[in-house]
Order: structure tokens, then C-alpha cells, then sequence
């Protein structure tokens, strides 16, 4: 017989940060990502987030002005 569990709730931990989102979404590298976060041109959910190590939640809109 089989030992079932239910299936794994997703940790805080188990989310993306703002940068990890930025690299993915721009390629660049993970400096650049952190500096556009702390530069004021990162935008989670239309609000302007300057924090790289924010926790991005599943379906939040993430937009990046690389050229501001």
C-alpha cells in the first residue's frame, strides 16, 4: 500500500525574487537586474518596487524600463 501526502504548498522561499523575474525577463545579468530594481525602473503589479529580493507572487505583472 501506498503512503500518500498531499501535495507540497509553495513556501514563501519557493517564489521568485524581483530580480531572479528581471534577469529571466531580460537576460541581462544579475547585477544589472538588482541595480534596475534599486533604480526605481522595476514596476510589480503597476506599482514601482525598488526592492531586488521582494518575493514575486504567481500571476503578478512584472514590468521592466531598461531604457528610463
Amino acid at each position: 500500500m501506498r503512503n500518500k501526502r498531499p501535495a507540497p504548498q509553495p513556501t514563501p522561499h519557493a517564489l521568485p525574487t524581483l530580480a531572479a523575474t528581471v534577469r529571466e525577463q531580460t537576460g541581462c545579468a544579475w547585477s544589472r537586474a538588482r541595480d534596475l530594481c534599486r533604480q526605481g525602473r522595476v514596476s510589480l503589479d503597476g506599482e514601482r518596487c525598488t526592492d531586488p529580493a521582494l518575493r514575486v507572487p504567481a500571476g503578478a505583472v512584472v514590468t521592466v524600463d531598461v531604457h528610463a
